[in-house]
């Protein structure tokens, strides 16, 4: 999960792993996956589905928001 700017709040072991990076928290998605949708999806407020990153993950970014304001993303991969 993301703050409104793509920085990581929270995440999980199996991200940690999969990445290869121990602490996720405070990195931004930008750095993760830089093909631009983390972005798109903040800017635009609507979901950016099946992505494949970094020749590798498949990425979903789904806005976290209420009465039309963003506060995050939930970003998940495979």
């Amino acid at each position: 999960m993301t703050d409104e700017k793509g920085g990581v709040l929270l995440d999980n072991p199996p991200a940690q792993t999969r990445l290869g990076i121990k602490n996720l928290r405070g990195k931004k998605l930008t750095d993760l996956f830089s093909s631009g949708n983390a972005e798109k999806a903040l800017r635009q407020g609507e979901k950016v589905l099946n992505m494949i990153e970094n020749d590798q993950f498949l990425v979903n970014y789904i806005p976290i928001s209420s009465a039309e304001q963003i506060h995050g993303l939930v970003c998940t991969f495979t």
